[in-house]
């Protein structure tokens, strides 16, 4: 089957797909999908939103064991993150607590029970991206799932420094058992607290950040919840508002 659309906004998408594609365009699409020996394969061709441009492919299919397993590659030669949006939100009544801060990573967590019946393996390239203030070049992100191991990991250039991170969840022991080592260097505190979904007002602030986790629960937030390690934080410029200490989570 061959796919070629373009329209004003590209989330129209979201119903066919199940997934929550974020507002944007205009958008140009050029895909194909196939059926092969051993599975589904659905090639993107070209993608793009406004001035973002991805390519890439998604792959299904069952292995000797029965297992589905789902192989991802995708490259972003410029994702301009200032073009997309969130849906829209129902306005909230009068009298009522304020909505939550929107977060670009997801807050829910995944369960290991889930772990084990299908196995997954994500590989994105981010050449450029845009829209975050600072500019984010030479991005990675990796997602690797099967019956033994969770493992998510990124990194990238963000301005002048660089940051990345390395999730890894082990359900094999009697708990299962996270580890989380994550790592800044001269990066922009500010943003990269909203990219994490709260804002602590250190909007001029940079520094380097240290941080080594690791706990044991049936789900990443059990897990995280009770671990243990260390963070080290060293900021060498920026002013923290008091007002803002209400904020941290």
């Amino acid at each position: 089957v061959q796919i070629a659309s373009e329209g004003p906004d590209v989330a129209v998408f979201g119903p066919y797909i199940h997934l929550a594609v974020p507002h944007g365009g205009p958008y140009a699409l050029n895909a194909k999908a196939a059926t092969q020996r051993n599975g589904f394969k659905v090639e993107v061709t070209s993608l793009k939103v406004g001035n973002s441009d991805v390519s890439g492919e998604a792959l299904f299919r069952t292995d000797r064991k029965g297992t589905p397993t789902i192989t991802v590659n995708a490259d972003f030669n410029r994702l301009d993150v200032s073009e997309l949006r969130a849906a829209a939100t129902p306005a909230v009544p009068a009298g009522s607590a304020p909505p939550v801060q929107p977060r670009l990573v997801p807050a829910l967590p995944f369960s290991a029970n889930w772990l084990g019946r299908s196995a997954l393996s994500v590989t994105v390239r981010l050449g450029e991206v845009t829209g975050l203030g600072n500019k984010m070049q030479n991005g990675s992100v990796t997602l690797v799932s099967n019956d033994s191991r969770f493992a998510f990991r990124a990194a990238a250039t963000v301005g002048g420094g660089s940051a990345g991170f390395d999730l890894v969840y082990d359900p094999t022991v009697r708990i299962g058992q996270v580890t989380l080592t994550a790592s800044a260097n001269r990066v922009s505190l500010g943003e990269l607290t909203t990219l994490l979904g709260f804002d602590i007002g250190l909007r001029d602030a940079v520094g380097d950040i240290d941080l080594r986790l690791r706990g044991g629960g049936r789900t990443t937030r059990d897990a995280l919840n009770s671990a243990s390690g260390s963070i080290d934080i060293a900021i060498g410029k920026g002013q923290w508002p008091r007002d803002q200490l209400a904020n941290w989570p």
